[in-house]
């Protein structure tokens, strides 16, 4: 769903158009998630067991386009750059956790917190600044190429993210595999890395419309020059017929 919030998004901010590979590309890869989630038992668990979770999903799908989308903006309006927009993020983050688990220790207690910092020690510690490294290179790539890309590229990044997933998992389907190489494939049509030569789906991606744009540009040009070429042996031709009247 991140693919198809994100392009809504992306038009009410930039006015970005979509084309007919864009929703070709779109349709494909939800029908291909619905597959792969029913394939995995997920649909039939989160409407049996708890709906609100269906829901929780949609509002945080949601969240999350709206937000690369703004950070998009950000950068791109009030030149903002990735190391910033990753600081601000960070602190953010870092502030609503910290008010996030006062609540819960004094009103919900689902962690035992005494008990994590009795039992803090040096592994702790190596967990929580490999944690740190590793969020900051994801976060910082993912900024960089909102910045440099389109926010759709950065689906490419979670469509790794869930094949690494699936790889570290002991019972892997083979067809959810298939199914997520084919979100990969279908998103790199998306983002115009793979260009596909029929029913005109290939016509408006950017490269073919620039071409386009240049042949425009290169033709009046040419009928421009044609046009003054003939004023001028026109010109050429009144003063010539002007000066042999003079001489007669």
């Amino acid at each position: 769903m991140y693919i198809l919030f994100t392009s809504i998004f992306y038009y009410l901010f930039f006015k970005s158009k979509l084309y007919r590979h864009h929703y070709l590309s779109i349709v494909i890869i939800l029908i291909i998630g619905l597959v792969i989630d029913f394939v995995e038992g997920n649909i039939q668990k989160d409407f049996t067991d708890n709906i609100k979770l269906i829901l929780l999903s949609f509002l945080r799908v949601i969240l999350l386009s709206l937000v690369y989308v703004l950070i998009k903006y950000t950068m791109e309006k009030k030149y903002a750059s990735p190391y910033e927009i990753g600081f601000y993020n960070g602190l953010i983050n870092l502030i609503i956790f910290i008010v996030g688990a006062v609540i819960d220790h004094y009103f919900y207690g689902r962690f035992d917190y005494k008990e994590y910092f009795d039992n803090f020690n040096g592994k702790e510690l190596l967990v929580i600044f490999g944690l740190m490294v590793t969020q900051f290179g994801i976060y910082m790539s993912l900024f960089i190429i909102d910045k440099n890309d389109t926010l759709c590229h950065i689906f490419i990044v979670f469509v790794f993210g869930q094949l690494a997933y699936y790889y570290n998992l002991t019972e892997i389907s083979i067809v959810s595999i298939i199914c997520l190489i084919l979100i990969l494939f279908f998103s790199l049509i998306f983002n115009e890395i793979i260009e596909l030569n029929f029913c005109g789906l290939s016509q408006n991606t950017r490269k073919n419309i620039i071409l386009r744009g240049d042949s425009e540009v290169v033709g009046s040009l040419l009928v421009k020059g044609g046009e003054d070429n003939y004023d001028t042996q026109k010109e050429a031709k009144e003063i010539e017929l002007e000066n042999s009247s003079i001489s007669s």
